[in-house]
């Protein structure tokens, strides 16, 4: 076992963009959800670091690269998983018929309302529609404006940043007679989501997800900070197993988790283990650290799966962050990531939850004041998950190894996420 956790499970490939790809872009999602909070797709984000606006500098030329050269080399999948990728495309891009190397269930074709639409625009436009690719008009303010696209017209998006509160309501009734979906984009709270679902929208886009719902004197269950506790422990360098294995049979679920997990067909062991402590010695503590994680995360059975891939993305890239740069200690760069979600993931101010953590005064305060390596790192980490690109950056490293640690990040959280089918 090596001295970080990116070596847990074994053989998650490590990802490297191809060359071909475009120098200095960073490429990105953010997820889609339903009214159940499902994903059902992922906005593809793609900026030029310096460029100032959504797109490139060289807005047409950038763009069939990056659909060509990038996602196409890459694999789609690599970013979006087996969702479909919803993507903005340039009028250019239309006018000049380029192919698109990805089948019409990959793909989501984003239509600025704004553009000026020609007959050969709207021709072209069309014909992607009668190949099977579904389109969305992008920043819908009125239905006067989209008249000549509504019948091709799969998804509407609303951008509430755009949109008067008293004017949502109105618009989307008069919307719902069309036969697209709506979807409400930069949702940003939980007040705007139930304005949205009120309002009878479909779909609903923005970081809402990463917010604490918080309710006036509600209480964290006893249990949630015995799991807490086990991973600041598993910090200390100088734990011992016997007090790891107390606080492990402290949960009768931790227990049999980790115990049906060690007895899985993923470690193929003959003897069946049925200790605590024989399960400890299997695993190790880095794997012990990483299992024990992903149970913490799984358990939270009342908030959508999406925000605990967030949370190991952000564990994940955390700790590359520190190894390419070559800090000390990457373990604790990954809980940094980890905690960094655990707001939103137990509706619960950070400052409270972490009172209750036995935490080195260095992630505290990396977490809470963003000070030190571990706040730059966090910082860094936010900006990209966010899409603020002038802020992304680290140390010495480039932007192209920090957009190769993104993608990483998200290899391995989908593996991550595949193995939480066992503990189910």
């Amino acid at each position: 076992m090596g001295d970080n956790f990116s070596e847990f499970p074994p053989n998650v490939p490590r990802r490297v963009l191809p060359t071909g790809v475009l120098p200095n872009v960073f490429i990105g999602r953010q997820p889609i959800f339903d009214r159940y909070l499902r994903v059902i797709g992922y906005e593809l984000l793609y900026r030029s670091k310096g460029s100032e606006s959504a797109t490139f500098l060289n807005e047409d030329e950038a763009t069939s690269q990056v659909i060509l050269n990038t996602f196409a080399e890459i694999g789609l999948e690599e970013v979006v998983g087996r969702q479909k990728a919803f993507i903005n495309l340039t009028r250019q891009f239309f006018l000049e018929k380029y192919p698109i190397p990805f089948a019409p269930r990959q793909l989501v074709i984003e239509v600025p309302e704004d553009w000026i639409l020609d007959k050969e625009v709207l021709d072209n436009i069309q014909e992607f529609s009668r190949q099977g690719y579904q389109i969305a008009l992008d920043d819908v303010a009125s239905i006067a404006t989209i008249r000549s696209l509504l019948n091709v017209a799969d998804i509407l998006k609303l951008d509430l940043t755009l949109i008067p509160p008293e004017k949502l309501q109105p618009l989307a009734y008069r919307l719902q007679f069309q036969r697209a979906k709506l979807l409400a984009e930069k949702v940003e709270t939980q007040e705007q989501l139930n304005l949205c679902m009120q309002a009878g929208f479909d779909f609903f886009q923005g970081f809402f997800l990463c917010r604490p719902n918080l309710i006036t004197g509600r209480k964290v269950p006893s249990s949630r900070f015995v799991l807490m506790q086990l991973l600041a422990k598993l910090q200390d360098p100088d734990v011992g197993f016997e007090a790891l294995e107390q606080i492990i049979s402290q949960d009768a679920i931790l227990s049999y988790k980790l115990l049906r997990l060690t007895n899985s067909a993923y470690y193929g062991i003959r003897s069946e283990i049925k200790s605590i402590r024989q399960a400890m010695a299997l695993l190790g503590l880095e794997k012990l650290r990483g299992w024990l994680t992903l149970i913490l995360l799984a358990e939270k059975q009342d908030k959508p799966r999406e925000l605990t891939i967030l949370a190991m993305v952000r564990a994940r890239m955390s700790e590359l962050l520190a190894i390419h740069a070559k800090l000390s200690d990457p373990e604790s760069y990954f809980l940094a990531g980890l905690l960094s979600a655990l707001d939103a993931i137990m509706d619960t101010p950070l400052e409270e939850l972490l009172e209750n953590i036995r935490l080195s005064m260095v992630i505290k305060e990396g977490l809470l004041e963003g000070k030190g390596m571990i706040g730059q790192v966090l910082q860094c980490v936010l900006a990209y998950e966010r899409a603020e690109w002038e802020k992304v950056h680290f140390l010495h490293l480039n932007n192209d190894l920090i957009r190769d640690i993104y993608l990483q990040s998200l290899q391995w959280a989908e593996t991550m996420r595949k193995a939480l089918n066992i503990l189910s």
